[in-house]
């Protein structure tokens, strides 16, 4: 009985702890709206662009283009000098966008994943590299519009 109090209060404590205190701003909550299926058709061409432009952002290390589509969060969120070193982070790893290849989307409840296969080449001292990735973004509908809500890439 004492080992089951125990455990009881040292996951209380925890929770207390991992919980922490902070203040919260009293800001519109944002609600991501349903896509109906009579939109899917028109959010996929948009998706496909922001994917395109997205990847051409990264290739051309261009952060206007970059953020454009981005939730308005995500926006203040992301700083030109992060968008530089994850570029710099993808081009050393993968090396120069060749091709990309749309594959599918899933829909996610309030989301919608799109998924791209993408074919870098590197340099290397032996000679150029192959490097396929997998790319995604997930789209989200807030107040009638449609923004990239996250993205990946390796």
């Amino acid at each position: 009985m004492k080992k089951i109090k125990f455990l009881l209060l040292l996951g209380a404590c925890c929770c207390i702890i991992t919980s922490g205190c902070r203040a919260i701003k009293a800001n519109k909550k944002i609600k991501a709206q349903a896509i109906s299926q009579n939109e899917q058709a028109k959010l996929d061409m948009i998706a496909d662009r922001y994917g395109n432009e997205l990847l051409k952002s990264i290739q051309e290390n261009n952060y206007e283009l970059f953020i454009k589509n981005f939730m308005p969060e995500a926006k203040k969120r992301i700083t030109k000098a992060q968008f530089e070193a994850k570029v710099a982070r993808v081009k050393e790893k993968m090396g120069d966008l060749v091709s990309h290849k749309f594959l599918t989307s899933l829909d996610q409840n309030m989301l919608k994943t799109y998924v791209w296969k993408t074919n870098f080449v590197r340099s290397t001292s032996k000679g150029p590299v192959k490097v396929q990735e997998i790319f995604r973004i997930m789209v989200v509908k807030l107040d009638g519009q449609y923004y990239i809500w996250n993205f990946y890439l390796y």
